[in-house]
């Protein structure tokens, strides 16, 4: 169910590549040469959803709710999660002013 949706809610998203794995525990691979992860990870979780970033240039997003979320809070992370990847999408500059260093080892 949450691969499908994200799949059906980001393929006209210019950032999008695809949604890998199986389960609950997925990733979304986004095109990018510059290291953008880490900028949509800090205004996910602005929204309230942690999310965890990998891959060459840290350009997948890593997905792993807990194993008995319910439906409803899997369908509210998921729009939360492609909210942030939608408005980097529209404006990469958008959080630019925010120090991830600080974010990072505070």
């Amino acid at each position: 169910m949450l691969k499908n949706l994200l799949e059906k809610e980001l393929q006209d998203c210019p950032l999008f590549e695809e949604v890998r794995g199986k389960g609950l525990m997925l990733g979304i691979a986004l095109k990018s040469e510059n290291s953008i992860g880490p900028k949509i990870g800090l205004m996910c979780l602005q929204r309230g959803v942690y999310i965890g970033y990998y891959g060459h240039n840290n350009n997948v997003l890593r997905i792993h709710p807990h194993l008995n979320i319910d439906e409803s809070t899997t369908r509210s992370g998921a729009a939360l999660v492609i909210d942030a990847i939608k408005t980097f999408a529209s404006d990469p500059h958008v959080g630019h002013d925010q120090s991830f260093a600080s974010f990072f080892t505070e």
